[in-house]
């Protein structure tokens, strides 16, 4: 027998912020026949690494390529309309994840935001705290708080 840790079968990290870097960018045709880019992000929790999927489907999820152009320091070519994510693979930035649980399959990480490599990381429940102190002090300094 092969020695091993359970503990290794986790298939997810925790809800939080983690340094990560875009791995690959392919372009699609969605299931509905939309253009779209499917995205692998390469994420670490400490030495720990796992690749973690994000697709923006077009025109519907235009945002989602703003906020990635934003992210990495490339809102100008976004705004010009010549950001292609595929010209910016291995660029860092932090990604906050979530987790997704579905019937019928295993939970899995998704992508709720991308922020500029040198963005603190916490986890989602220092990140929660932190916010409701500064709503509670009336300071989200200018950001939208989703909880």
């Amino acid at each position: 027998m092969i020695p091993y840790d359970p503990k290794d079968a986790v298939l997810v990290f925790p809800a939080g912020d983690y340094p990560a870097a875009l791995a690959s960018c392919e372009q699609k045709m969605s299931k509905a026949g939309n253009d779209m880019y499917e995205l692998a992000f390469d994420v670490w929790q400490g030495e720990r690494q796992m690749q973690v999927r994000d697709y923006v489907v077009m025109p519907q999820f235009l945002w989602k390529l703003k906020r990635l152009a934003r992210a990495i320091g490339q809102s100008d070519a976004f705004e010009a309309g010549k950001f292609d994510p595929a010209e910016h693979i291995g660029r860092n930035l932090v990604v906050s994840l979530e987790i997704e649980s579905r019937d019928g399959f295993d939970d899995r990480n998704v992508i709720r935001a991308y922020l500029p490599k040198d963005a603190p990381t916490m986890s989602y429940k220092e990140a929660v705290a932190s916010a409701k102190a500064a709503q509670g002090n009336g300071n989200t300094n200018g950001r939208d708080l989703p909880f």
